[in-house]
């Protein structure tokens, strides 16, 4: 198996003693390290601490064989136990589940956004008509009122018009009658 230039955890040093699959050690700071649980086989990343997922990644270290269930390195070609093959399509498959996922999710964040930042939009233009036929109601009540102010007076008019013109009309029959007799 071929490695990726590493860096001790450790010490940052580059490492270059590499004892077999398993293990490295650091001629600098002197640990070794235990690649079977410390290797992350997508990202490269190693990691002091014996763990089942990659704490950068998140991608499972280890696995199962298919065959035996011996739990293994998930960058391991065989199974330590029975010898057999290790599909490093699994990794790729869930690699790209993960993704999807991933994916999934950051479009659901973002439709959550936008449907907020559309409903404060729909509720602003809301606000905006409600004001709108406020001030139109405010207007028509207004004109309403002046209306009614000129129909009083046109109607005082032609009330004062018609008591004039009685009054005129009466004037005008006593003076008929009394130059008539």
């Amino acid at each position: 198996m071929q490695w990726p230039e590493l860096e001790c955890p450790n010490c940052t040093a580059p490492l270059a003693d590499i004892q077999d699959e398993t293990a490295v050690h650091c001629r600098f700071c002197g640990v070794t390290l235990n690649l079977y649980r410390s290797l992350c086989p997508s990202c490269g990343f190693l990691d002091r601490v014996e763990r089942p997922l990659c704490s950068r990644c998140g991608t499972n270290i280890v696995r199962a064989c298919p065959a035996c269930r011996q739990i293994d390195w998930a960058g391991m070609e065989s199974c330590t136990n029975c010898g057999g093959p290790l599909d490093m399509l699994e990794i790729m498959f869930k690699s790209r589940i993960r993704d999807t996922r991933e994916r999934l999710q950051l479009q659901q964040s973002e439709a959550l956004v936008i449907k907020a930042h559309e409903a404060a939009q729909a509720e602003a233009r809301l606000e905006r008509f409600r004001k709108v036929e406020r001030d139109r109601l405010s207007e028509l009540a207004q004109h309403t009122v002046e209306k009614k102010k000129l129909e009083r007076r046109v109607l005082g008019g032609i009330l004062l018009g018609s008591a004039l013109f009685a009054v005129v009309m009466v004037v005008i029959a006593v003076l008929w009658a009394w130059m008539g007799q």
